[in-house]
């Protein structure tokens, strides 16, 4: 997750440092961070937010779960996927593997292969983030 958020990162807006996801945050005029660090021997996440405003915080921390997926019922998607006997050698080496979602958007518009599999629906972007990952052969 965290070198598929750094490869999109936007410079002066978002960071990896020390295996933890840095954003600024700035609404309506104010500002503050948010900082997410993975505890994969808790299977959570560990989100500190730095805002002024207490009101924003539920604004805020939609975005985060947005950006990790964590609202994905990923044992569902993984066994649905894992079906497919391309994609089943991917889904055991990565188990779990989220697609990363926007900051600013809830509807991130992605396109497919027109040749993407129809099994693979609806849970295209997970098959084609375990495909990304094989590609670029990381971990």
């Amino acid at each position: 997750m965290l070198a598929a958020l750094a490869g999109r990162a936007t410079p002066g807006e978002e960071w990896i440092a020390n295996d933890t996801w840095h954003r600024r945050v700035v609404l309506d005029g104010a500002e503050g961070s948010v900082a997410v660090n993975h505890l994969p021997d808790r299977n959570s996440v560990l989100v500190t937010i730095r805002f002024p405003c207490v009101k924003a915080l539920p604004g805020i921390v939609a975005r985060v779960r947005r950006v990790f997926d964590l609202g994905a019922d990923i044992a569902t998607i993984d066994s649905h996927l894992a079906r497919d006997p391309g994609l089943a050698p991917l889904i055991a080496r990565r188990p779990g593997l989220r697609a990363p979602g926007d900051w600013e958007r809830e509807a991130v518009t992605t396109t497919f292969p027109d040749d993407a599999p129809r099994q693979w629906r609806p849970w295209n972007a997970y098959a084609m983030q375990h495909l990304r990952m094989a590609t670029h052969g990381q971990a």
